[in-house]
């Protein structure tokens, strides 16, 4: 598992950042209320980290 997140980190990170920071931008778009679940699916599906931190934030948020 560490040589996995050693291989992957590198390669993951930097299009985490960006796609957080693109989708900070776009959230501030009235359109965004419109096309959510289509750029939810565009920006993140193939986002490993992304996944992760939806489970962090979801379990950080109910306990």
């Amino acid at each position: 598992m560490q040589a996995l997140l050693a291989i992957l980190l590198p390669y993951e990170f930097p299009r985490f950042v960006f796609t957080l920071r693109v989708h900070r931008y776009l959230s501030t778009s009235p359109l965004y209320f419109v096309l959510s679940n289509h750029m939810n699916l565009y920006f993140y599906s193939h986002h490993i980290l992304y996944f992760a931190y939806q489970v962090y934030s979801r379990y950080h948020f109910f306990h």
